[in-house]
């Protein structure tokens, strides 16, 4: 895993922004799959970081299958917030490095983060 820093994310671009994790959702509830969503406010903007897949499955489902790299996501997340406990992520204060950010009627409409 790549080690970013204030001067390397900086360099690629990146602008660090200050956010608060306002809602984290663990679930398969749309799609079949299974996704973590941190919700994250900060200065009048907003936007949820997840998404990305990190199992397969259904309620009443008969086979389930989880991924690696989506168990290390969540404890990376965990371990660099100071949590031991993933619900406890809510409320904690955190800095993203932001790519793009449009805003519209202020609504942001993307969001890179690294």
């Amino acid at each position: 895993m790549k080690k970013w820093s204030e001067k390397s994310l900086a360099a690629e671009g990146y602008k660090l922004m200050n956010a608060e994790i306002t809602c984290v959702s663990l679930n398969f509830r749309d799609h079949g799959v299974l996704t973590l969503d941190l919700s994250l406010s900060g200065g009048g903007w907003g936007c949820v970081y997840g998404g990305y897949v990190l199992g397969k499955g259904y309620l009443g489902a008969r086979e389930f299958k989880g991924s690696a790299s989506g168990l290390e996501a969540i404890m990376r997340s965990m371990d660099i917030v100071g949590v031991e406990d993933l619900i406890n992520l809510k409320g904690k204060h955190v800095r993203v490095a932001m790519e793009t950010v449009i805003f519209v009627e202020e609504n942001t409409i993307n969001c890179t983060f690294r």
